[in-house]
This record gives structure tokens, C-alpha cells and sequence, in this order.
């Protein structure tokens, strides 16, 4: 068990490591972030259904609802992708990054509508203390301002990862 455990930290430290440089690689490359974002799907969608046929793990899914929900979701991955990296390229990694991290904003708003919870205070209060930091992070409201922009593409790409969080959510059922 506890050489399982090893391993399992491991592959997670490897996992936060690739998704840390994938920052730092999309503010240096001279490619539109939609041919990055493209790429980087094309990659992990060979390397995610090798790993599943080796396994022998079986694709399929329950409905025709959720083959189109699938397929919904893979387009907002696609998008969340893409403006994470025109956050990045327009401004710079901080922001992107910083930007990225307040999906729980969007979460917290958004999760009781789909899933009919009740809204909590304390997630009102972070979200509000996420978007506050976010607001100090503006130099100028001006869109002639790069971080400006970067900050807008960082929020759109946040708001995508929330709906790919909840269709995760939904999903893992």
C-alpha cells in the first residue's frame, strides 16, 4: 500500500509540474494560442485514448445526452485552453495564471443552478474577496492596456474551467 501511495504522489507531482510549464511555454511560443490550445488537445486526446485501450478501459457512455454533453464539454476545454493562452501572450504568465485560479468565483454561482443547492455565505464572501484581487490587478480600465486584456481572456478562461468543473461534477456521477 505504502508503495502505492509513493507512486501515486509521484505521478502527481509529475501532473502539477506539466500543467505548471505549460504557462511559461505558451508566453514564449510564437504560435496563435488557438494552434497551441489545438495541439495540446490533439496530444493529450492520442495520449489519453492509448492509456484507455491499454487498459482496456471501456469508452462508451450511458446516453446519446451524454455523448453531446461530452462533446459540449470538450469544446469549452477547447476554449478554456485557448484563452488561457491569449491571457498568457497578450500579458504575461502571472496574470494568466491568477486569472485562471478564480474559477471557484464562477463556481460558486453557477453550481447552485445546475445542481439546485442552496448558496452558501462563506463561498459569497471568497468569491467576492477573489474578484476584489482580481479588480486590484487592473492597471487601468482601458483596452489598450495588454494587462487589461490579459485580465478579460484570463476571466473568460476561468468561467470555462468552472463549466468543465461542473460537467466534471456531473460526469463523475
Amino acid at each position: 500500500m505504502e508503495q502505492n501511495n509513493r507512486k501515486n504522489i509521484l505521478y502527481l507531482h509529475i501532473a502539477v509540474m506539466l500543467f505548471s510549464v505549460s504557462g511559461v511555454i505558451g508566453q514564449f511560443v510564437e504560435v496563435p494560442s488557438v494552434l497551441v490550445a489545438m495541439g495540446r488537445v490533439i496530444c493529450s486526446s492520442i495520449i489519453l485514448f492509448t492509456i484507455a485501450k491499454v487498459k482496456k478501459n471501456n469508452l462508451a457512455l450511458e446516453s446519446k445526452k451524454d455523448y453531446a454533453l461530452i462533446i459540449a464539454t470538450g469544446m469549452v476545454l477547447a476554449a478554456h485552453w485557448t484563452t488561457f493562452f491569449q491571457s498568457i501572450q497578450v500579458s504575461t504568465v502571472a496574470i494568466g495564471t491568477i486569472t485562471f485560479s478564480t474559477f471557484p468565483l464562477f463556481i460558486t454561482f453557477i453550481e447552485p443552478i445546475i445542481f439546485h443547492e442552496r448558496l452558501k455565505m462563506k463561498s459569497i464572501v471568497n468569491a467576492v474577496i477573489l474578484l476584489i484581487g482580481v479588480l486590484i490587478t487592473i492597471p487601468e480600465f482601458s483596452m489598450e492596456n495588454q494587462v487589461t486584456i490579459g485580465i478579460i481572456w484570463g476571466m473568460i478562461s476561468s468561467f470555462t474551467y468552472a463549466i468543465i468543473t461542473l460537467a466534471n461534477r456531473y460526469f463523475s456521477k
